[in-house]
């Protein structure tokens, strides 16, 4: 599908997507797990950022409640011992990559949150990996920053 196509020209069929990670259509679950992780897998967004189910040639408008991901787990390896401290994260479409820290951001209803996909989504942390990392978070005197290794980076307040 053209990321330009008009909007209207796409149909709703009532899918959304909650803060959770968790599909419903028309106000049901979406239970069954294979329908789960292709629904998963195939969000796209617009260019004027609505999402979309792409599955082959077909696409529906989805709802997305608060990010179209959500970190579900979390893995800190250190390279040979002493090396630096790698963060990889696993999102809610099966996908693994290296966290950027320097994305990290927190509401005020202190939800964690960071980009994905070279930066071009949000992902929400669910709580395992949320509290896996805060074992690297520490206090400044202006608020939290994740400490890897030496580095310290600012974990941002979210709009």
């Amino acid at each position: 599908m053209d990321t330009n196509t008009p909007i209207r020209d796409i149909p709703d069929y009532g899918i959304r997507l909650d803060k959770n990670g968790r599909f419903w259509h028309k106000g049901a679950p979406v239970t069954n797990p294979k329908v789960h992780e292709l629904f998963s897998r195939s969000l796209k967004r617009l260019d004027n950022g609505t999402y979309t189910l792409c599955i082959g040639p077909d696409s529906c408008i989805i709802e997305i409640e608060d990010t179209p991901y959500v970190v579900r787990r979390l893995n800190v390896t250190k390279a040979g011992g002493d090396g630096p401290l790698t963060v990889m994260i696993e999102l809610s479409d099966g996908t693994k990559e290296e966290l950027d820290p320097a994305t990290l951001s927190i509401s005020r209803d202190n939800v964690l949150y960071c980009e994905v996909k070279g930066g071009e989504h949000s992902a929400r942390f669910d709580r395992p990996p949320y509290m896996a990392l805060a074992e690297y978070v520490v206090q400044t005197g202006r608020g939290f920053a994740l400490q890897i290794g030496d580095k310290l980076f600012k974990i941002r307040e979210r709009d």
